[in-house]
């Protein structure tokens, strides 16, 4: 008898200790996946109308996110179209699940919410965006915003953050911001080095990241097509066209299975997406990817990497096991990340029929976090080194000759700089444009200043997409000697005697420093320009958002002699790339509004040339006439300055020609010799006389 005791008294135990550990390791997080919710079938969603009964959306600690393809079939239109009222009804639905409640909702764009990238699909997402906003619930959010392309960081808790990116944008032939946005990000690899850093930041947490495109997929995205969608192909436009057409039925989904429509993973531009993003992402177990867009609900492992599709929020299609599969299902239904206090991560799939509900699938992610360190032994950088700003850029005799010797000497010869101290500066943020990299600093009196580098890098983004990975990339990378290097050093001067506003460049050398955290890789041992980001200005706008001030408001208008001044120094010095996004602007009362005045930025064209045989096919009239060079007189003026072509219309347009004649005349008289000297004396010390001499009598 004691024996028995003995035994069930282990028992008992074993089971209480097992529920502590239960009540322990307590859910801290639960994260609603439903993807192409956007459709309502005889007035309603039954996934939406599950979790709307029986999730709990008063406790926080629930987070719904609808993956995409939010309104079917073409996002939100114009609130006077006739289709209006029902897309009202279809985003009401998704967002009416969690009712007054305030667990956090974010709604992410997908293809059929950017009306598939046809005419007029940019606004449509915008709409969309602000339906939600005009409901002025905090807690109902679409991200990213503005048809940006993210990447959108929400930090939930210490153990997850949220990180929204809007797939689509990288799809969008046209109709999407660009280099001229307000967007954080503008380009495809902007935003691939802000994913980066941002998952780098966080290695030490769960990151989910969200959007609609799945990288991985078996269905019909992937290319997988049923024998139905073969026989009976036209049950596609309309599920009750039961009229076989056998081999014909085919021509369709074989040809879409091999080469892919742009929604398809084996599409190129898809590809590019996912290599660009997935590379950001590799190494980091701690990083799983959310997806939507085919319409059943999957769960892929590659390496150390999660990938879950969960786009059955209202319709369904055939999936099948492939590469990469752990789980696939074509029912309606919707999945669920449970984070849990230890920091246990567990993916659940849930099926829904009818008015029931069950769990098919559950599975432990064993996602790892890593630690940080960003220790720092202080105390062992020079106060100045000699470097130069790209060896690279040598070049033999018949490179020289091909492509120009240009200011190679310049790029290449060694130069004396101090060494930039971070003790006191805060990294904020990584920016630049298709070949400069800069880094965003925050002082101890919380203005912001910028690090921008001197040597150029040349990114995907800055060719066509069929000349990416060729030799065109090296030719282009070479080309880079035809800037002058230093040119940023010589504006200031010039710019202060035409009272315009302008930065106070300083050269510095950045060392290997850890303080430098996430950005310590792109920025280590680089010569740059260090500067202030907002000059002349407390708080400055972007040309972009000066353009909509104006309509919003004719009161609000532009001081067209600064800007036309400012203009007038970007051709004396024949800087030939001033478009939109080099120029921020400030603004004074005028009484009834804003008078906006212009702020010159990123000054890196100035005194540029373009020596050799292939330069000198390319300055043709017929060809790119704005490379013509830095010369005495430009060879066309009005060719010369077409990258400035539309803010000049928009903002030098009230003018008259005397107005021109007398500002022309201002700025050459201002433009004097010794002026012209004295700006060229900020040129390093160690570069050769003659050039700068050259340059000087240019100007002249």
């Amino acid at each position: 008898m004691s024996e028995l005791c003995r035994i069930f008294l282990q028992i008992t135990l074993v089971l209480f200790g097992l529920e502590a550990v239960g009540q322990q390791d307590k859910i801290v997080q639960r994260i609603y996946l439903v993807g192409d919710a956007g459709e309502l079938k005889s007035g309603k969603n039954l996934v939406c109308d599950w979790l709307g009964s029986h999730v709990n959306w008063a406790d926080t600690s629930n987070t719904l996110i609808f993956l995409g393809d939010n309104i079917y079939p073409e996002g939100m239109p114009a609130e006077q179209s006739s289709g209006y009222a029902q897309a009202k009804r279809v985003i009401d639905y998704q967002l009416g699940v969690v009712g007054k409640n305030a667990a956090n909702v974010f709604v992410i764009p997908g293809n059929h919410d950017w009306k598939e990238g046809r005419a007029g699909s940019w606004n449509q997402i915008k709409r969309q965006q602000e339906y939600i906003e005009s409901l002025e619930r905090p807690n109902l959010r679409l991200l990213p915003g503005n048809g940006c392309p993210g990447p959108e960081e929400i930090l939930v808790n210490d153990k997850l953050v949220l990180v929204f990116m809007d797939s689509q944008w990288w799809l969008q032939d046209s109709e999407r911001p660009g280099v001229e946005s307000d967007c954080e990000c503008k380009t495809e690899d902007e935003v691939a080095a802000a994913l980066g850093d941002i998952i780098h930041a966080h290695r030490d947490k769960l990151v989910v990241l969200a959007m609609h495109h799945p990288f991985y997929t078996h269905g019909k995205h992937g290319g997988y097509f049923t024998f139905k969608q073969h026989i009976f192909p036209l049950t596609e436009v309309n599920p009750s066209l039961y009229i076989p057409l056998p081999v014909i039925g085919s021509i369709y989904p074989i040809a879409r299975g091999v080469f892919g429509n742009i929604q398809d993973t084996r599409h190129p531009r898809y590809k590019e997406m996912v290599q660009k993003i997935e590379a950001m992402i590799q190494g980091y177990s701690n990083v799983v990817h959310v997806a939507g867009h085919e319409h059943n609900m999957q769960l892929l492992k590659k390496d150390s990497s999660w990938f879950v599709v969960s786009g059955a929020g209202s319709k369904k299609t055939q999936v099948k096991n492939g590469k990469y599969s752990v789980y696939e299902k074509a029912e309606r239904g919707f999945a669920v990340l449970e984070l849990s206090e230890s920091g246990r991560t567990e993916i659940k799939y849930y099926v829904v029929d009818g008015d029931s509900m069950r769990m098919d699938f559950a599975a432990d992610l064993g996602v790892k976090y890593g630690t940080k360190d960003e220790s720092f032994a202080s105390g062992s950088f020079p106060d100045s080194v000699v470097i130069v700003a790209n060896d690279q850029l040598r070049g033999s005799a018949l490179k020289k000759f091909f492509l120009g010797s240009n200011y190679r000497d310049e790029w290449s010869r060694p130069i004396k700089v101090k060494t930039f101290d971070m003790a006191g500066w805060r990294p904020l943020k990584r920016g630049g444009g298709k070949q400069s990299r800069s880094l965003r600093l925050a002082g101890k009196d919380d203005k912001q200043y910028v690090l921008r580098s001197i040597k150029k890098y040349v990114l995907d983004d800055a060719l066509p997409q069929d000349l990416r990975g060729t030799f065109v990339k090296d030719i282009v990378a070479d080309g880079v000697s035809a800037s002058y290097p230093y040119a940023a050093l010589s504006i200031p001067d010039l710019a202060a005697a035409l009272d315009i506003p302008h930065a106070k460049p300083m050269l510095v050398y950045v060392p290997d420093d850890p303080r430098l955290g996430k950005f310590r890789a792109d920025f280590a041992n680089t010569l740059c320009i260090f500067e202030e980001r907002e000059p002349g200005a407390v708080k400055t706008l972007t040309t972009a958002e000066v353009e909509e001030k104006l309509l919003k408001d004719n009161d609000n208008s532009i001081d067209q002699r600064a800007a036309l001044k400012a203009r007038m120094l970007d051709m004396f010095v024949m800087d030939f790339d001033r478009h939109e996004d080099q120029w921020r602007w400030g603004a004074r009362d005028n009484g009834k509004g804003k008078i906006y005045f212009p702020i010159p930025r990123d000054r890196d064209q100035p005194f540029f040339i373009s020596e050799g045989l292939l330069p000198a096919f390319a300055r043709m009239p017929s060809v790119v006439p704005q490379l013509q060079g830095f010369r005495s007189k430009a060879i066309g003026i009005n060719t010369y300055n077409f990258a400035a072509r539309n803010f000049d219309r928009n903002f030098l347009n009230e003018l008259t020609e005397d107005e021109w004649r007398k500002m022309s005349a201002t700025v050459v008289a201002t433009m004097t010799d010794e002026l012209i000297e004295k700006a060229m004396s900020k040129q390093p010390a160690e570069l050769h006389t003659k050039r700068k001499n050259e340059i000087a009598a240019k100007l002249k």
